[in-house]
């Protein structure tokens, strides 16, 4: 685990002047942030928003969506018990902000459905959850929600992820989806197309 200092700095700030920003009168602190590397946490693109997976003391591991608004900076708006949180190796915000996509490196518990035979078992490379932090109120009243509840879908593989991204234009979010990069060097990518016979939006890679 990492520790995550914020500051806000007034307009005008002087980057250049050797100035130090001291822990102490930092705005914001995550003790306890579960990062891989710096995809683990994300900014929406509004710069109201802060998505990462933290270790609390109380709750254990879980994805936090916190408000980074100057009123309510810290707030914790939505908290999901995720699984296999230590294996997470990015989170991201939709273009949209209504979702947020999390890529896991190969987890080391096995699913209920492994079989334990010689193929490689699956588990969620990805996975997507709903943010309804701006509406959803129990969320920042200490109230977890289970994975399953704002989940939208997931995608299960052998691979191991390193990085997993939405496309960054919310129009063309809706043609190629989204797209993960494994660590033997693989880019796969997914889009949203009708399925045969079907009037509902299923994934295709």
């Amino acid at each position: 685990t990492v520790q995550l200092w914020m500051w806000l700095l007034p307009i005008g700030h002087d980057y250049m002047s050797g100035d130090k920003c001291d822990p102490s009168n930092a705005s914001f602190h995550i003790q306890r942030s579960v990062m891989y590397s710096d995809a683990g946490f994300d900014v929406s693109k509004c710069g109201r928003f802060l998505a990462l997976c933290e270790l609390d003391a109380t709750l254990g591991y879980s994805l936090k969506t916190f408000s980074l608004q100057p009123q309510s900076l810290g707030t914790v708006l939505q908290t999901v018990a995720l699984p296999n949180c230590p294996y997470v190796t990015s989170v991201q915000f939709s273009p949209l902000v209504a979702s947020v996509l999390i890529g896991y490196g190969r987890c080391q518990q096995q699913p209920p459905t492994a079989t334990g035979g010689a193929d490689s078992p699956t588990y969620a490379v990805l996975r997507c959850v709903a943010f309804r932090g701006e509406v959803c109120e129990p969320h920042a009243n200490g109230h977890t929600a289970a994975a399953e509840d704002v989940e939208l879908f997931a995608v299960d593989s052998s691979d191991e992820s390193n990085v997993a991204l939405f496309h960054p234009h919310a129009t063309a979010a809706g043609f190629l989806a989204f797209l993960y990069a494994t660590k033997d060097g693989r880019i796969r990518a997914f889009k949203y197309a009708p399925a045969a016979g079907d009037t509902d939006e299923t994934l295709k890679r």
